[in-house]
């Protein structure tokens, strides 16, 4: 009897030791998947996160590309540069496309995070020529057409001042019309200045000077705001002339007394 007493405790301790250690087996089981879930879902994450900021490095690289072929069909047509400076820009702008389109196949070959983070950087920080050429072309020809219509206001000014002094020869009161001629006169002088000016401020600049000759972009844009405040203000008092001209032709004309 004692034996038996023995032999079933013993049973009943290996029950409890087996089902202790079956236990621990499920904790550990059940603690790898969640680690193989956590590590599957940071992988995952890191996957999505890659792919987001590769295609928005595509798309950085793709909108400069395209914006620069298009400067350099602007180029062609900018007047006031000369031949040797818009065959080199085209040539500056033709290496860092072909630096762009190289850039671009290396995001797309890269494999970890921190490089592709770093190469999605350089989009910016490397290739300065964009934001350089992206100013400075718009800028250059914004200034060849505010030239255009300086020299199409001056045409106008000498025609109006004709007009004005043909009224006066024929007995006409000209003297508003004069003023208002005088302020045209100023004005697109002062707009004529500034052109001047502003096209001094950009002669010379490069994109290797970039961000440092930013404030030249900057003073020039500025200058350039104010010109087409000037050319408002004369072609104001172009429209009054104008108006002051046509009420003296529309009016009786003026005979001697006997």
């Amino acid at each position: 009897m004692k034996i038996f007493s023995i032999i079933l405790t013993i049973l009943l301790m290996l029950v409890v030791v087996d089902s202790s250690y079956a236990e621990v087996r499920r904790d550990n089981l059940r603690s790898a998947t969640a680690a193989a879930q956590r590590q599957a879902i940071q992988t995952q994450n890191q996957t999505d996160r890659m792919e987001n900021l590769r295609e928005r490095g595509y798309k950085e690289i793709d909108r400069r590309i395209a914006s620069l072929q298009k400067i350099v069909e602007r180029l062609s047509q900018m007047k006031r540069l000369s031949s040797t400076q818009i065959e080199e820009y085209k040539a500056q702008i033709g290496e860092n496309i072909d630096g762009l389109t190289v850039l671009r196949a290396k995001i797309a070959a890269d494999t970890d995070l921190t490089t592709l983070q770093a190469d999605v950087k350089s989009i910016v920080s490397g290739y300065r020529i964009y934001a350089f050429f992206i100013q400075y072309i718009n800028l250059s020809a914004a200034f060849d057409r505010s030239y255009t219509v300086y020299n199409n206001m001056n045409t106008v000014y000498g025609k109006l001042s004709q007009r004005i002094d043909e009224a006066k020869t024929s007995g006409e009161d000209t003297t508003e019309l004069n003023i208002l001629l005088s302020d045209m006169n100023t004005k697109l002088n002062a707009a004529k200045t500034l052109l001047d000016e502003g096209l001094a401020e950009l002669e010379g600049l490069t994109y290797a000077g970039y961000p440092d000759n930013k404030s030249k972009l900057t003073s020039a844009r500025s200058k350039l705001k104010t010109v087409h405040l000037d050319f408002k203000a004369a072609h104001k008092d172009g429209r009054k002339i104008i108006q002051g001209l046509k009420k003296l032709s529309s009016s009786p004309s003026l005979t001697p007394t006997e």
